[in-house]
């Protein structure tokens, strides 16, 4: 798990290509020009500097974009970020994963084959960790930011250039207390996950008699 202060940190470190960085992650609000609107710097009457929506002027078109983070509590949430492997319930099949995860996954990646007890086993070890903690899991609701000023964010909200992620989230609420669980212990997962090729994931996914194949892989039943 990382926080979202580390994230944010080390994807200004860190080099990244544009399919992996999202500086946007983690913000309540995010704000950029349009065709229609721009923002510019202003100050009110108190001497205060702060950004101002306005109507774009045709001769005016400065490229300006930014992430407001004004609960300073959120950057000490703890996420585990997860890849869906979606189907189609209706046709029985596999929704080809996007190519980009064979460079961003690396040659392998772990499968839960049984995602309801992966979860009962995360929130369990959550209520041991501490007192006050409080685990949501949820799939990400990709965003459309286009010829939008600003949009409201939450933790489990993207701009919609990531939906080829299929991300769900696991997000610990750690109510400011200001630790990195980087190692959270869930304990033995042997029983319920396997080692597949990514490659395989990206081409080679397919239901056969309802159940989910991963390469020759048999990983479970389709239903999960």
């Amino acid at each position: 798990m990382s926080t979202y202060k580390n994230i944010q940190n080390m994807e200004g470190a860190t080099e990244m290509s544009e399919d992996q960085e999202d500086f946007v992650d983690g913000a309540e609000f995010y704000c950029k020009n349009t065709n229609d609107k721009i923002w510019v710097n202003s100050t009110d009457q108190n001497g205060n500097f702060y950004f101002k929506c306005i109507d774009r002027d045709p001769e005016h078109k400065p490229s300006i974009e930014f992430a407001v983070r004004h609960r300073k509590e959120d950057e000490y949430k703890n996420i585990f970020c997860l890849y869906s492997l979606l189907q189609n319930k209706l046709k029985q099949t596999i929704i080809s994963p996007n190519p980009k995860l064979e460079k961003t996954f690396g040659e392998y990646c772990v499968v839960i084959n049984d995602p309801n007890e992966f979860l009962r086993r995360i929130f369990k070890a959550s209520e041991k960790l501490l007192l006050k903690s409080r685990a949501v899991f949820g799939f990400i609701t990709y965003v459309n930011d286009e010829d939008k000023p600003a949009i409201m964010l939450n933790p489990f909200e993207k701009l919609k250039r990531f939906i080829y992620q299929n991300e769900a989230r696991f997000v610990l609420d750690i109510n400011g207390q200001k630790s990195n669980l980087q190692y959270f212990e869930v304990g033995d997962l042997s029983d319920i996950v396997q080692l597949v090729s990514t490659k395989d994931l990206v081409y080679n996914a397919r239901l056969i008699n309802g159940n989910l194949y991963i390469g020759d892989k048999f990983i479970c039943n389709g239903g999960k």
